[in-house]
C-alpha cells in the first residue's frame, strides 16, 4: 500500500467530490452516520469512492466578529454524480458540491 505524502501549502485539486458541511452547533449530529450515508449515496448512484475521506477544517469570522470553525467532509467519486448542490438526501444535511 502506498504511503500518503503530507505537504504544506500545496493545493489539492479534486473532481467529482461529494462534500458535507458538518453542523457543529447541533449536539445530536452523528458524524460517523453522516459519512456512512455519503458512502451509501455514492454506491447507490453507481460510483465508487476513490481515496480516503478528506477532512477540511477552517476558521471564519461570524457576524459578531467571533471566530467560528467550519468542518467539511469530502469523498471523491469515480465518476460524476448529477449536481447535488444544496439538496437534502434522506436525512443527510445539505451537500455542498460535486466539484472543488
Amino acid at each position: 500500500m502506498n504511503k500518503i505524502q503530507m505537504n504544506d501549502n500545496k493545493t489539492l485539486k479534486l473532481t467529482n467530490v461529494l462534500c458535507y458541511k458538518i453542523p457543529l452547533d447541533d449536539e445530536d449530529i452523528n458524524i460517523d452516520m453522516s459519512i456512512q450515508k455519503m458512502q451509501s449515496y455514492i454506491k447507490v448512484k453507481g460510483a465508487v469512492q476513490i481515496g480516503p475521506l478528506i477532512q477540511y477544517t477552517r476558521t471564519i469570522m461570524n457576524e459578531n466578529n467571533e471566530i467560528d470553525m467550519e468542518l467539511i467532509m469530502m469523498l471523491q467519486c469515480s465518476n460524476f454524480i448529477h449536481n447535488v448542490a444544496n439538496q437534502n438526501f434522506r436525512g443527510l444535511p445539505k451537500i455542498v458540491s460535486n466539484e472543488l
